[in-house]
């Protein structure tokens, strides 16, 4: 009886799944990138820290960071610089995290032979496409919803910053005088295309698609709204910003709407409860603890 009681539990509990289980995606576009991490070539002496690694020099002296500011409050960004001002030109240093404590390490922050004070070129928006899943699906068991994208095509230049560690600043406003007057920024964000791709690529997560589900957020707008994009180098200068764009991600008939195929995914990151890994683990456990109940009484 008692071998049956915990089959029956275990089946049970993993039979409950499907009302457990409530799949959330993650609304919002690519984090802005963090640098220098853990590595980085020709990083300029008057270069800003965007990541929460600690550094150190080769003689294990601890590289001090503090807030810099007011760039910080600006794009809403937690960016540091050295206390003592400028790095030294030419000089080496190594995360404190996966390093020993003095020394050479394979991580290797080398700084360059000077500062970059050359702030990024206009960013000029090649494409922007709201992907709607046309007849969309809610979330299931073991799949999160259909989501609506957006997707930005941008075209920017540096002259010393590579691509994945420039950050893109959104300016989002209900119509283009807005959108020009703001003086801080939205959202800081990434790309997805990193290396040396031609140009950049952000895509958005707006929200669910089954009833166009907006949370009223950065670009999750209920309706029309406008934006314009300018690009920040890793020494914290900031470019022109983009020409205003102006769209409507709710409407299928925006002139950016393309209807695509639902592309559900596997449920990874539940509501609540468990997640479905969790569930087929403790069903297994109680059949293994059953059975071995079962084989000690023989």
């Amino acid at each position: 009886m008692r071998t049956v009681a915990c089959l029956t539990l275990g089946l049970g509990l993993f039979a409950m799944a499907p009302e457990v289980f409530a799949c959330s995606i993650a609304v919002g576009p690519p984090a802005a990138p963090s640098y220098p991490h853990f590595r980085a070539e020709g990083f300029p002496t008057n270069g800003v820290f965007h990541t929460g690694l600690e550094w150190r020099a080769e003689d294990g002296t601890r590289l001090t960071l503090e807030a810099f500011e007011p760039r910080s409050s600006e794009t809403g960004l937690e960016l540091r610089v050295p206390a003592s001002g400028a790095l030294p030109a030419g000089a080496r240093f190594h995360p404190l995290e996966d390093c020993p404590t003095t020394g050479a390490c394979e991580h290797v922050l080398a700084v360059g032979m000077g500062p970059d004070t050359t702030p990024p070129g206009q960013v000029s928006l090649s494409s922007v496409r709201t992907l709607l899943v046309d007849d969309p699906v809610g979330a299931g068991a073991f799949s999160c919803p259909d989501v609506d994208t957006l997707v930005l095509e941008s075209d920017v230049t540096d002259d010393t910053t590579p691509n994945e560690n420039i950050t893109l600043l959104a300016f989002i406003g209900s119509d283009e005088e807005e959108v020009s007057n703001k003086a801080t920024v939205d959202i800081a964000l990434g790309s997805d295309r990193l290396g040396d791709a031609p140009g950049l690529r952000s895509t958005i997560a707006l929200g669910v698609a089954e009833g166009r589900q907006r949370d009223g957020l950065g670009f999750s707008v209920e309706g029309p709204f406008c934006f314009s994009l300018a690009a920040m180098d890793w020494a914290g200068n900031i470019g022109p910003r983009s020409a205003p764009q102006c769209l409507d991600t709710t409407d299928p008939n925006d002139p950016t709407v393309e209807l695509v195929d639902g592309q559900s995914c596997a449920c990874s990151t539940p509501g609540r409860g468990t997640t479905g890994d969790a569930w087929v683990g403790l069903a297994a456990m109680l059949v293994a603890w059953a059975t071995g109940a079962r084989h000690r009484r023989r």
